[in-house]
């Protein structure tokens, strides 16, 4: 079984880590063609990475019962919420390929030595405006998982080279139901790559770097919670475009 990476860039790093050939979303479609016409179903491995119409192949692919997974963003344009609840519709899980930071490090033991945490500083310097999306995404997914519910942000996002209109700086400041507070902070300028989360409590202070190593892991996630991924993803961008605050209950509207 083959493990085929499809991306319509030339040189994004995880296809040479991962990949037994690499297609553009051209060469996926003649072969979908041709295998429909031969009446065969692949048995390969897919990791969509950054291309067009990426939801849309990825639901292809899938139909052909092969193992299919992608990088966040899910969506490559268009409104990522109406989208991913669309996507979502037909398929009980996506597998999800994670790059920065992986959602299922729990990291309870370690955060309940510190006493009451009040602050979180997470930080990522990623390759690209596109990857700034998807770290931006990931973060979302671990503290979901390992924090409480989010009760309001305030966004910043600014292109400042202006190569394109998605932000290459982001920095979001959180508050929290327990009242804790945190502030991420991710940034495609320069050519810097740490990353990591810094807890802090009244007892002590703990650093985690992300938890992934060799380039990256896939976790199956389930509809319901990529649904709300992408809801506090559009609640951040909505604070964003409106430079300011915005609570949860403000949120639902």
């Amino acid at each position: 079984m083959a493990r085929i990476v499809i991306t319509d860039e030339l040189f994004h790093p995880l296809p040479f880590y991962y990949a037994d050939c690499l297609w553009s979303i051209d060469t996926l479609k003649e072969h979908l063609w041709k295998d429909n016409l031969k009446g065969n179903k692949r048995g390969d491995r897919f990791l969509f990475l950054n291309c067009a119409d990426k939801d849309y192949w990825f639901q292809q692919v899938a139909k052909q019962s092969s193992i299919v997974e992608a990088t966040h963003p899910l969506i490559d344009k268009g409104t990522f919420l109406d989208q991913v609840e669309e996507l979502t519709k037909e398929m009980g899980h996506i597998d999800v390929f994670y790059e920065y930071f992986d959602p299922e490090t729990s990291l309870s033991n370690k955060i309940s030595q510190l006493g009451g945490l009040y602050y979180c500083k997470a930080y990522c310097h990623v390759r690209d405006e596109i990857a700034l999306e998807q770290a931006l995404l990931e973060l979302i997914d671990w503290f979901t998982l390992n924090m409480s519910q989010i009760d309001e942000v305030l966004c910043r996002a600014r292109s400042h080279t202006g190569r394109n209109e998605r932000p290459d700086c982001c920095t979001v400041l959180l508050k929290f139901a327990d009242g804790m507070e945190a502030h991420w902070f991710i940034s495609a300028l320069g050519e810097d790559e740490s990353r990591g989360i810094c807890c802090i409590g009244s007892k002590g202070t703990y650093y985690w770097d992300g938890g992934i190593v060799d380039k990256g892991i896939r976790r199956q996630v389930e509809s319901g919670a990529l649904n709300n991924t992408y809801r506090i993803v559009d609640w951040i961008y909505r604070s964003a475009r409106s430079e300011r605050s915005i609570t949860y209950k403000e949120s639902k509207r």
